[in-house]
């Protein structure tokens, strides 16, 4: 919260990212899922939540929130972005 304070006072901002990513160590990683829908459902939830007690403290603060999922396929990686409303 202070980091978004000191970026609304120093350089205005009116927007944030939050993001957060499928098999995440903060979660224990994707193991701990079911699946990877119970996993994306609960990541949903998280962001919302991170949202909302953001939103109380900086009512003008647009915020965008953004799941990310890395997949492997053939030795590349492909980086898939999906916009949470």
């Amino acid at each position: 919260m202070n980091q978004i304070k000191i970026s609304i006072n120093l350089h205005k901002i009116e927007r944030i990212i939050l993001t957060i990513h499928k098999d995440c160590g903060a979660y224990a990683g994707s193991k701990v899922f079911k699946d990877e829908e119970e996993e994306y459902l609960h990541h949903l939830k998280e962001l919302k939540k991170a949202s909302l007690i953001i939103k109380r403290k900086f009512p003008k603060l647009k915020i965008k929130k953004i799941f990310i999922n890395l997949k492997e396929q053939k030795g590349n990686w492909q980086c898939f972005f999906k916009e949470i409303k």
